[in-house]
């Protein structure tokens, strides 16, 4: 006997033989018992491998967008996220970017933006040994950050805002004298 099997969507009894109909290619499974049982599925009418390719090429490049690169600098950014009454842990940090620079390269300011669930218990300031939180929705925030990193005194500084205006804000007062990134990677 010979068997094919694909991948079952759902099982179906039909006369015995193989068969296609609209699009529909059935393998038969010919098992022991009388009744044959059919493996149904569905493949997608014209298979366009161009459009496969452009998505998947799509996503590799939406995943190296938010690839951050310097496993430090991301650290810095989730101790500064749990410290402040986020869940660093499972944030997720996107457009990290260089936006200005001093020469030679010591002092850096990078951008970023963070999807973040906040802490209830850090903030409602509960005892962890008196009190039970309690249960809630979880909360998420888009938060709009600046790191200053100074790599001469191993110094790094995060920042998070609310709003990208406030972020400008601060960018401004952080980038004077510094050569700045402009176009689309820029602080918009």
């Amino acid at each position: 006997m010979v068997f094919f099997y694909k991948k079952v969507s759902f099982l179906r009894r039909v006369h015995p033989g193989p068969q296609i109909s609209a699009g529909r290619v059935y393998s038969v499974i010919l098992p022991a018992a009388p009744a044959v049982y059919v493996a149904m599925r569905m493949f997608p009418a014209p298979f366009n491998l161009s459009a496969l390719m452009h998505k998947f090429l799509k996503s590799l490049m939406k995943r190296w967008s938010d690839w951050c690169g310097d496993r430090e600098l991301e650290l810095a950014i989730r101790r500064h996220l749990n410290a402040n009454g986020y869940f660093g842990g499972s944030a997720k940090v996107s457009n990290v970017r260089l936006a200005a620079v001093q020469r030679p390269g010591w002092l850096q300011v990078y951008r970023f933006d963070v999807m973040v669930r906040m802490n209830p218990e850090a903030k409602l300031g509960l005892d962890e040994l008196n009190e039970e939180p309690p249960d809630t929705e979880p909360e998420y925030a888009k938060l709009f950050g600046l790191v200053q990193e100074d790599v001469r005194k191993n110094l790094t500084v995060v920042r998070t805002f609310d709003s990208p205006t406030a972020r400008v804000e601060q960018f401004n007062l952080w980038s004077h004298d510094l050569i700045q990134l402009r176009g689309a990677q820029a602080m918009s």
